[in-house]
C-alpha cells in the first residue's frame, strides 16, 4: 500500500507540473509583455537606440537583454531614472526620461515594458520603484540646478556692508534674532564659525525641506556674496 501510495502521489505531481506548464504564465503577465514588446518598438521608441536580444538594429546604447538578470523592480526604476545606473561605456545626459515629452510614458506603459525587458512577473514590484525612481531623478537635477547657481557666486566680491542692508530688507533678522529678538530660526551671530560661505549660499538659494522660504529668486549672485560676507562678521 505504502508503496502504491508513493507512486500515486509522484504521478499526481507530475500531472500538475505538466498541466502548469501547458498553461503558460499568467494571462495578465503574457498580455503586459506584449503591450511592453510594442512599446518598445513603437510609441516608446526605445528601438530607436537600444536592442533587445534580436529585436532592434541600433547601436546606441546598451542591449538590454545582456548581463544579470534584473527584476522589474529594477527595470522599471531604471526607465524612469536612467542616470541612475550607467552601463560600461555609456555616458549620462544621454537618454531622456520616456515619462517626460515626447514619449510621455504612463506608469501602466512603464510596468508593461518592465516585465517584457525582464522577464520577470511581479506587477506590484515595478510599479513601487517608479515613484521613488522618479524622487530621486528630481532630487539630482535639483542639486545639478543648485549647484550651477552656487557656481555663479563669487564669494571673493561679496561685500559686507551692501550684505547688512540686504539682511534687513529681506527680512532676515525676524526669524534669525539675536539676544533681543526671539528666535524662529537658529541664530546667525555664530553662522560663520560653523557654516563655510558655499553652505550659506545654498541655504539662500534652496533651503533643505524647512519653513526658510528660498531667496535664488529674488537675489542676484552677487547678493547672495555679499550676505554671506555679511553672516561671516555677525558676533
Amino acid at each position: 500500500m505504502r508503496h502504491r501510495s508513493s507512486v500515486l502521489i509522484a504521478v499526481v505531481l507530475a500531472l500538475v507540473g505538466c498541466a502548469k506548464g501547458e498553461s503558460g504564465p499568467d494571462p495578465r503577465v503574457r498580455e503586459a509583455r506584449e503591450r511592453g514588446e510594442e512599446l518598445f518598438v513603437g510609441r516608446g521608441a526605445c528601438v530607436e537606440c537600444h536592442t533587445f536580444g534580436e529585436v532592434g538594429d541600433k547601436v546606441r546604447a546598451p542591449n538590454l537583454a545582456q548581463g544579470e538578470p534584473r527584476t522589474a523592480a529594477y527595470v522599471a526604476a531604471s526607465i524612469v531614472d536612467p542616470d541612475a545606473q550607467i552601463a560600461k561605456g555609456f555616458v549620462r545626459g544621454v537618454m531622456k526620461p520616456p515619462d517626460q515629452p515626447p514619449v510621455s510614458l504612463t506608469d501602466d506603459d512603464i510596468v508593461d515594458l518592465a516585465l517584457y525587458l525582464s522577464g520577470d512577473d511581479d506587477f506590484g514590484g515595478a510599479l513601487a520603484a517608479i515613484a521613488p525612481a522618479r524622487a530621486a531623478r528630481e532630487e539630482r537635477a535639483r542639486q545639478s540646478h543648485l549647484d550651477n547657481e552656487i557656481r555663479r557666486v563669487s564669494f571673493v566680491q561679496g561685500d559686507a556692508t551692501r550684505g547688512a542692508k540686504l539682511y534687513e530688507s529681506l527680512g532676515c533678522v525676524l526669524c534669525h534674532g539675536n539676544r533681543r529678538h526671539s528666535t524662529k530660526a537658529p541664530d546667525l551671530a555664530v553662522s560663520g564659525k560653523r557654516l563655510s560661505k558655499d553652505d550659506m549660499a545654498r541655504w539662500l538659494i534652496a533651503p533643505p525641506a524647512t519653513n526658510m522660504p528660498s531667496y535664488g529668486h529674488c537675489t542676484a549672485p552677487q547678493e547672495v556674496a555679499d550676505l554671506c560676507e555679511y553672516m561671516t562678521t555677525l558676533q
